[in-house]
C-alpha cells in the first residue's frame, strides 16, 4: 500500500493532478495526512518566471469564484504566470479541464510544503499574502503593484482576516453597507477588475455529452433542483439550515407537475444529500461534476439553496431560482437569478459557530427556510419559463471559388491596410503585431464574414468564437464595432513565444477588443448579448456540431446573424488528419440544421463541391487535399410568445 501512495505522490508532484486518470486523483484526494505531507512540492527558483502557488479554501462555489478572480489576475501581466492550485481535488479537476493558466491542482493539505514559488495566497473572502518574494515588483512589476494593493486593504481590514470564518457574517454585513458582494470584496478597493458578471469560462468535458442521451433528457424539456449543500460538511444534510424542508419539496413537486406534465423534474446533487420525495429523475451520486455541468447547461430552470451548484448554474449562462434563509442575499445573489428571500427572520450566518445546520433562533426547522412557499417558487420558475420562442433561417450559403476570392479583394485589401500588414500570396499566411494572424484560406473567410456583417450596420456588438488571435477582431474594432473574442487558448502558430497569451491580452485590450478564455459549448456570455457571432472555421476541429451551433444561436440577439465558415468535403468527414475531428459534408449541414429545427432551403451539390474543390488546389491555397471552405448565415427571428 505505501508504494502506491509514494508512487501516485511522486505522479502528482512531478506532473500535477491533471497527469492522473480519475481513479487516481481520486485516492489523493482522499490519502490520509501521512501520505501527502511526506514530501514537499518544489518549484524551480527562477528570476524570470513568476511562480504563485494558491490555496483556495471554501466549497465548489468559492473555488469558481476564486478560479474566476485568478484567470483575471492572469490576464493582467504582460509575462507569463505559473499558477499551481492546491484544494478539493475532487471537483477541482473536473471544473480546470483545459484552463491553459493553471499548471498543476495539488491536494490542499500540501500547500504548507510547497516551495519554491516566488508568491503564495491562500483565498476565500480575502486574498492572504502567505509568502512574497522580495524581488517580485523586478520579477513582475504588474503583479508586484496588486500584490502591494492586497496588503494595503489587508491591513485595512486585519480584524475580519484575524477571525475568519467566525466573523464572515460581520464582514457580509459590511460588504452589504459599502454595496459589495461576494465578488466585488476581492476586486480590492477597485484596483482589480472584479465583479459577479466575471466569467471564469469553464469548459464542457465533450466526451461526457453522451450523459444527455443516457438519462433520456436530450429532447426532452427538463428542471433541474438540489437539496444539498457542500459535499465536505460533517453534519447530516437533513439537519441543514440552508436547504429547504423535505415536505416543501414534496409539495412543489406535486403542484409543479399538475401545471407542467411534459416537464421533467431531475435532481442533481450528491448520494449523501437530503432525501426528498418529489423528482421524476434522481441522478444524485450517478454523475460526476463533468456530467452534472451538462445536465445543468441544458436545464430549463434550476431550483436550489445558496450553494455551489448555483454558482457553476452561472458558469454556464444558465439561470436559477435561489432560494435565501440564513445567508445574505445582498451579497451572495447573482443578479440575473430570482433571489427569493425569506421575510421571517433571516442572515444568521455565523451568529454561532454551528449556525449551518442548528437554527441560531432555537426552531428544529428554520423558521427562515420553512416561509418560503411552493408556490413562490413555481411563480419564479415559471417567470424564467415564460421566454421568448425563437425560429431560425440559413442564408446566403457560399463556397470557395477562384471568383468569389476577387470579389473580396477590396475588403481583404482593406484589413491588411487597417491592420498594418503586407497583403500575401493566398498560400501563404500573414502575421501582424504580437502574432496576430490571417490564416491563408481565411483570406477569403474573413472578407465573407466581413461582408455580410456591413449589411447589418454600424457599432454593433460581436463575438468571435474560436478566434484566436485572428485578425477579424481587432479589424471589426477598427471599424467601430464592440468585439469580443473566445477561445479555448490564444496559442496556437505562437512559435517559441511563451508570453504569446499574455501579451496578445494587452494588444487586445490597446485595440478595444475583449479577449477572454472561453469554450465554443459554453460561451461565457448572457443569452441575447450579440448582434453579430462570427465562426471562421472552427466547427471542422469538433465534435457535437448542434451543441455547439445551439451555444451560438444562444447569445445572439433576435434580429441577430450567427456567420460561419467550415471545411468541407465530400464521402469520409471523420477524422481527415490530425486537426480535423469532424468535417462537413452537404448531407452532414442538413442533417445538422434538422436537428436544430433551423428551414435549409438549399446546400451544395457534389458538382458543386468538386468545382470548388478544383479552384482551391488551382490558386493553391494552404489547405488540406480534397476539401474547400465554405460559409453560411443563419439569421435568429422572435417567432411568437409563449
Amino acid at each position: 500500500m505505501k508504494k502506491t501512495i509514494k508512487k501516485i505522490i511522486k505522479k502528482t508532484i512531478s506532473e500535477g493532478c491533471n497527469a492522473l486518470p480519475v481513479h487516481l486523483k481520486c485516492k489523493v484526494a482522499k490519502l490520509a495526512s501521512y501520505t501527502l505531507k511526506q514530501v514537499a512540492i518544489i518549484k524551480e527558483d527562477t528570476l524570470d518566471q513568476t511562480n504563485i502557488a494558491v490555496r483556495i479554501n471554501g466549497g465548489l462555489g468559492d473555488s469558481l469564484i476564486c478560479l474566476a478572480f485568478l484567470k483575471e489576475i492572469y490576464k493582467l501581466s504582460s509575462q507569463k504566470i505559473t499558477l499551481d492550485i492546491f484544494g478539493r481535488i475532487d471537483f477541482l479537476h473536473h471544473i480546470t479541464l483545459m484552463q491553459p493558466y493553471i499548471e498543476n491542482i495539488y491536494d490542499r493539505s500540501t500547500y504548507d510544503f510547497a516551495q519554491g514559488y516566488n508568491i503564495k495566497l491562500t483565498i476565500v473572502h480575502f486574498v492572504e499574502l502567505d509568502y512574497i518574494d522580495e524581488r517580485i515588483s523586478e520579477i513582475n512589476p504588474e503583479i508586484g503593484e496588486i500584490i502591494k494593493s492586497i496588503s494595503n486593504f489587508n491591513n485595512k481590514f486585519n480584524h475580519y482576516i484575524r477571525n475568519e470564518p467566525l466573523f464572515d457574517g460581520a464582514w457580509a454585513a459590511y460588504c452589504t453597507l459599502r454595496g459589495w458582494d461576494r465578488w466585488s470584496e476581492l476586486s480590492i478597493d477597485k484596483k482589480i477588475n472584479f465583479s459577479q458578471n466575471i466569467w471564469y469560462g469553464l469548459h464542457l468535458d465533450i466526451t461526457k455529452f453522451d450523459v444527455l442521451d443516457k438519462f433520456e433528457l436530450k429532447n426532452s424539456p427538463y428542471i433541474t433542483i438540489h437539496a444539498g449543500c457542500d459535499t465536505a460538511c460533517k453534519f447530516p444534510l437533513e439537519e441543514s439550515t440552508k436547504i429547504w424542508p423535505q415536505q416543501a419539496w414534496k409539495n412543489f413537486y406535486e403542484q409543479f407537475k399538475k401545471r407542467h406534465p411534459e416537464i421533467k423534474v431531475v435532481r442533481i446533487g450528491s448520494e449523501r444529500d437530503m432525501p426528498i420525495e418529489g423528482c421524476d429523475i434522481s441522478l444524485c451520486g450517478k454523475i460526476d461534476i463533468s456530467e452534472a455541468c451538462i445536465v445543468l447547461k441544458h436545464s430549463l430552470v434550476h431550483i436550489d439553496g445558496e450553494s455551489g451548484l448555483v454558482h457553476l448554474r452561472r458558469q454556464l449562462g444558465g439561470r436559477s431560482v435561489v432560494l435565501f434563509g440564513p445567508t445574505p442575499e445582498p451579497y451572495f445573489g447573482y443578479e440575473q437569478n430570482i433571489n427569493i428571500v425569506s421575510d421571517t427572520c433571516k442572515n444568521c450566518m455565523w451568529m454561532t459557530e454551528d449556525w449551518n445546520h442548528v437554527c441560531p433562533n432555537g426552531f428544529s426547522i428554520p423558521r427562515c427556510m420553512q416561509s418560503i412557499s411552493p408556490q413562490k417558487v413555481i411563480d419564479a420558475t415559471e417567470e424564467i419559463l415564460v421566454q421568448k420562442k425563437y425560429s431560425y433561417s440559413t442564408s446566403d450559403i457560399q463556397i470557395y471559388s477562384s471568383d468569389g476570392r476577387k470579389k473580396y479583394e477590396n475588403i481583404l485589401n482593406d484589413i491588411c491596410e487597417k491592420c498594418g500588414v503586407a497583403k500575401k500570396s493566398i498560400s501563404e499566411h500573414i502575421f501582424g503585431e504580437s502574432r496576430t494572424y490571417i490564416h491563408a484560406s481565411k483570406q477569403w473567410e474573413y472578407p465573407y464574414a466581413i461582408a455580410k456583417i456591413s449589411e447589418c450596420g454600424k457599432n454593433l456588438r460581436i463575438a468571435d468564437i474560436g478566434g484566436g488571435r485572428g485578425m477579424l477582431s481587432s479589424y471589426l474594432a477598427k471599424k467601430g464595432h464592440d468585439v469580443s473574442v473566445y477561445d479555448i487558448n490564444f496559442l496556437w502558430d505562437c512559435g517559441d513565444d511563451n508570453n504569446i497569451e499574455n501579451t496578445f491580452f494587452t494588444f487586445s485590450k490597446s485595440q478595444g477588443v475583449h479577449a477572454d478564455y472561453g469554450s465554443i459549448f459554453n460561451i461565457p456570455a448572457f443569452d441575447c448579448t450579440f448582434d453579430i457571432v462570427t465562426c471562421i472555421s472552427v466547427v471542422e476541429h469538433i465534435p457535437h456540431k448542434e451543441f455547439a451551433i445551439k451555444e451560438m444561436l444562444r447569445v445572439l440577439k433576435p434580429g441577430g446573424k450567427l456567420i460561419l465558415t467550415y471545411d468541407l468535403c465530400l464521402g469520409n468527414a471523420i477524422d481527415r488528419d490530425s486537426l480535423r475531428v469532424e468535417i462537413f459534408t452537404p448531407d452532414m449541414i442538413r442533417e445538422t440544421m434538422r436537428k436544430l429545427n433551423i428551414d435549409i432551403n438549399k446546400t451544395y451539390d457534389n458538382d458543386e463541391v468538386i468545382k470548388s474543390i478544383h479552384d482551391i488546389e488551382y490558386d493553391k491555397v494552404n489547405f488540406a487535399e480534397d476539401m474547400t471552405a465554405g460559409a453560411l448565415t443563419i439569421n435568429k427571428e422572435i417567432s411568437h410568445e409563449v
